[in-house]
């Protein structure tokens, strides 16, 4: 949930992560498999980030 002011409330420890993996099982191109999994982020001061666990590090899609 968020605040007015567009920040998490009631406020976490640390960046919140959620992790979108393959409704059927299949493993993530990260771990090796065929489906392209995503993750989404939310750092503590609101702001939403999807990203790529399997692009390389300096990639503007990639997690880092």
């Amino acid at each position: 949930m968020f605040n007015s002011l567009g920040r998490l409330t009631p406020v976490p420890a640390a960046t919140v992560t959620i992790n979108v993996a393959s409704a059927t099982g299949e493993l993530c191109l990260a771990s090796g498999g065929p489906i392209r999994c995503l993750q989404i982020m939310v750092t503590l001061g609101g702001q939403i980030r999807m990203c790529d666990p399997a692009l390389a590090v300096g990639d503007a899609q990639a997690c880092t």
